[in-house]
């Protein structure tokens, strides 16, 4: 696992369990509202929980590409692409909007070939970052 992985992991595990607080115990849910949070906050965030976890509704299904060696790579990067960027969008937009639109000016999750140029583009923008 990278850096990178281990840190998205950790992001979604803590969202795993906030959200899972919020609606389980109403006295938590009250105490953050009465602190200012909002329903409207709770609900974007539930939303952006919900993309990083690959929840979305603008992702259709599609049918698998035949398991060569090639095919599985693809794969694995299809799969790999829209949770990364949901999740790296939604912690770059609110701390550092200017990085965020360099990483991500004219790049969005795809499938197959393009999904692999795109996270390639993605990782020498990160690398340029450095």
């Amino acid at each position: 696992m990278t850096m990178v992985e281990g840190v998205l992991a950790r992001w979604i595990d803590r969202g795993t369990k906030f959200f899972r607080a919020v609606s389980k115990h109403p006295v938590i849910r009250a105490e953050l509202l009465a602190r200012g949070l909002t329903d409207e906050e709770l609900k974007h965030g539930w939303a952006l929980y919900t993309e990083i976890n690959g929840l979305s509704s603008d992702m259709p299904a599609r049918p698998a590409v035949p398991e060569t060696a090639a095919a599985q790579a693809m794969n694995e990067i299809d799969a790999w692409d829209a949770p990364a960027y949901n999740a790296a969008r939604a912690v770059l937009n609110v701390r550092f909007p200017q990085v965020e639109g360099f990483l991500f000016e004219n790049l969005q999750a795809s499938t197959g070939p393009s999904a692999v140029t795109g996270v390639e583009r993605f990782l020498e923008r990160i690398a340029a970052l450095r």
